[in-house]
Formats: C-alpha cells, structure tokens, sequence
C-alpha cells in the first residue's frame, strides 16, 4: 500500500508539472525498494518508467534512456508487459524511442501494448493512454487513414466516461486537426480546433501543460488558415503557460517556440522569429530530442 501511495504522489506532482519533485521522490521510493531486495520487481520497474516519463518531460532524454531500458528488459524477460506496471513501462519506452528519432520502433511498441491490453473493461480504465501516443506516432508518420481508426475508438471511449477524460479528447481532435492541415482539409482542422478550444475551456485546463499544448495546435491550425493574428495570441499564450511552468524546453516547449517562430516571420519580425529559431535550436542540441509534429518548414529544424 506505501508503495502505491508513493506511485500516486509521483503522479500528482507530475501532472502538477513538479517534475523534479516526482523525480527525486521516485528516486528515494525506489532506493527503498532496493534495499528490500525488491530492484526487479514490477512495483520498481513501474516506478523506473514514472522517473523517465518525467526527465522526459524536462527534455532529459537521455536519463530517460536509462530509466527506463532497464525497466522494459526486466518485464519483458519476466513475461510481464501485459500488466499495468508493464504497460507504463512500454508507454514510457515507446516515447523516448520516439523522441530519440526512431518513431518505426516506438510504433510497434504501441502496437504491442495495444494488442496485448485494449479490451472493453480496459477503454474506460488507465490504459486509453495507450490510444493518444499511438496517434500521436501515426500523426508523425502521416498515417491518416489508421490515426483515423484508433481516434474512433479513443473518441468512444472518452464520451463513454464523462467530463474527467474530455481534455484528451481535445488533445486528438487536434492530433487529427494536425493530419487535416497536412492533406488540405483546412475547414476541417478549423472546426476540430474550435471544439478542442472549448473543452479545453470547459475543463479549465488552459494553465495546466495539455492546455497549452492543445492551445499552440490551435495556434498553428489559424496561421495555416491565414489568421496570423489569431495565431499569434494562441500560440504566445501557450508560450506564457509553458514559460511560468518552467517547460520552455521540453518537447511541448520546442514545438511552441518554432511555431511562434515561424508566425512571428510571416508577420515581418524577423528579430523575434531568429530569436525563437535558435532557442529551440539549442533545447534540441542539449537534449537529442526529435520533434515530432512539424510546426514550421523544414529549414527551421535544420
């Protein structure tokens, strides 16, 4: 019971955005276990992945390498994946795979998890999780029509449970808003952008990182429409979230800084747009991460 309260605080403070608090408390949690002759077993593997998702979240991709493996090699060896401790374990994995550039991988990790978890009772549980990073791999490998199918069933699922999962349904409209601007579907991306704008008001997630996540989605959605100014306000508004929650250079934070990048050169201020450009720049170079939505043109990831 001491340890599942122990996981439970980690993911308070990580969904407070306390991410070196979650860290530093895993860590002693984990020494505990340690001590106690316990450093295989699941408890301690779950917590490994909960310490990685959350260096991941610091843009420590590589610290999040090591969390993590380990944890994913001692459950795959145990035959235990298809657990809950597993499945964070694969969730975990599957993103620093994919932010260190290697998405084919990360994919087929998702995959596995989705075939060996996605049941009916489990739609209404933790694991829909497992949906939005899987589409969030399809979206970054333009896989429409399948990206299409998996937020069918996230969609489903998500309605079936009420208002408390509503802000990942805001998440995958834009996830799908995303691929309508990628194929020329803008009318399209522009209505799934105002219905993810009010739930995410609805819910009051505006302050918190998903808001601003889904908030610099939209922003980039109006700029591929032509409302710069819309834009502008959008995304620089998720720029204030992310800032004040110290996550300027996390993965949400580079995509925010190169989408505002590239609105503030299409608006004439090329200074700022520079500016922003090489502050990414170097959070990417510090970091190894891999972006892995594309919010601007290619020569600004160069």
């Amino acid at each position: 019971s001491g340890c599942k309260a122990g996981i439970r605080v980690m993911q308070m403070l990580t969904e407070l955005s306390e991410f070196d608090r979650s860290i530093n408390f895993g860590r002693y949690l984990l020494a505990r276990l340690e001590s106690k002759g316990l450093a295989r077993s699941l408890v301690a593997c779950r917590m490994r992945a909960m310490i990685g998702c959350a260096l991941l979240a610091t843009g420590d991709l590589e610290r999040a390498r090591l969390s993590v493996v380990e944890a994913y090699r001692i459950c795959e060896a145990k035959d235990e994946l298809a657990t809950p401790e597993g499945t964070e374990v694969q969730k975990t994995y599957a993103m620093v795979l994919a932010y260190g550039g290697d998405v084919s991988s990360a994919m087929s990790i998702m995959r596995q998890a989705y075939s060996l978890l996605w049941t009916e009772s489990m739609a209404a549980g933790q694991n829909l999780h497992i949906l939005v990073i899987l589409m969030l791999f399809l979206c970054s490998s333009s896989q429409h029509e399948q990206a299409e199918f998996f937020y069918q069933q996230a969609q489903q699922a998500i309605l079936a449970q009420g208002q408390k999962r509503m802000p990942y349904l805001a998440r995958l409209l834009m996830l799908m808003a995303y691929m309508d601007v990628r194929s020329g579907n803008l009318e399209q991306a522009q209505g799934k952008s105002e219905t993810a704008y009010s739930i995410i008001v609805g819910a009051g997630v505006l302050e918190a990182p998903l808001g601003a996540y889904v908030l610099n989605l939209i922003g980039w959605v109006k700029a591929a429409v032509g409302d710069l100014d819309g834009a502008l306000a959008d995304c620089s508004a998720s720029s204030r979230v992310l800032e004040a929650l110290d996550m300027s250079e996390t993965p949400p934070g580079i995509d925010n800084a190169l989408a505002l990048a590239h609105i503030k050169q299409r608006l004439g201020d090329d200074a700022a747009a520079q500016s922003l450009k090489r502050r990414a720049s170097l959070a990417r170079s510090a970091s190894g991460l891999v972006p892995l939505l594309r919010l601007a043109p290619d020569d600004f990831y160069a």
